[in-house]
């Protein structure tokens, strides 16, 4: 294999600055610098002693967090599916730091936190408060996650809050509540009620969030609609 001088050299760039970044992100507020230690071998499990943490990030990999944890993720993440079984995920426009923190340590991340990346592990008590600040903050401006899914899925997901996208193939009303039917582009479907009047047009495409139940009638599970709107510059889909 031939080993490129300049992207070699690159790398090393790259390297030395995350380095010093997250050396200066931390080390700025630190009085003892006994209490840090920069690492890329690091275990949120081991970190916590097993206990939940309030993990920041603007993206997540492939990573083990403890049940229980707190996960707050910019808007457009994907969250692996056990992890939002196991742990409070919500989400926020503004995520501008990446940190695991517990009750009496931090890990402070120069990247996303995914396997290998580069941390700064401290138990400095104006750094642990500095973090506890901002991650106050962030919880009390986000949201939280909602996953999107496919039709096909819904049945395995009952009294869980996710969105669905599909097609209206018919609009109903009875006893008060408002119904629609909704399609996607492998034939399945589900249906949607909604106390409040769907201004949604037959054969449109929209965006539901809301609740699965399962339908009182037949096999076909219920959206329980908490927001329906319609998708602009959609193509409708036919059955």
């Amino acid at each position: 294999m031939i080993i490129d001088p300049v992207s070699t050299g690159i790398g090393l760039v790259i390297g030395v600055l995350v380095t010093v970044f997250v050396r200066e992100l931390v080390f700025k507020t630190v009085q003892n610098e006994e209490h840090t230690k920069l690492t890329a071998h690091w275990s949120l499990s081991e970190h916590s002693g097993g206990k939940p943490v309030k993990l920041c990030t603007e993206h997540i990999g492939a990573i083990g967090v403890p049940a229980g944890s707190q996960l707050l993720v910019s808007r457009d993440t994907r969250v692996p599916e056990d992890l939002r079984k196991r742990c409070e995920v919500r989400v926020s426009a503004r995520i501008q730091s990446n940190f695991a923190l517990g009750d009496d340590r931090a890990l402070v991340f120069a990247s996303a936190v995914r396997p290998g990346a580069l941390a700064v592990w401290t138990f400095e008590e104006q750094v642990l408060q500095r973090l506890s600040d901002e991650w106050a903050r962030a919880w009390a401006d986000s949201e939280p996650m909602v996953a999107q899914v496919e039709l096909s899925g819904l049945r395995e997901l009952m009294g869980q809050t996710v969105e669905v996208h599909g097609s209206v193939s018919d609009v109903a009303e009875k006893g008060g509540v408002h119904y629609l039917r909704l399609l996607d582009g492998h034939g399945f479907l589900a249906t949607v009620a909604s106390d409040a009047p769907i201004s949604a047009a037959k054969g449109s495409m929209v965006r539901v969030i809301g609740t699965v139940d399962r339908s009182l009638v037949g096999k076909e599970p219920i959206l329980r609609a908490v927001k329906v709107e319609r998708l602009a510059h959609s193509v409708a889909i036919t059955r």
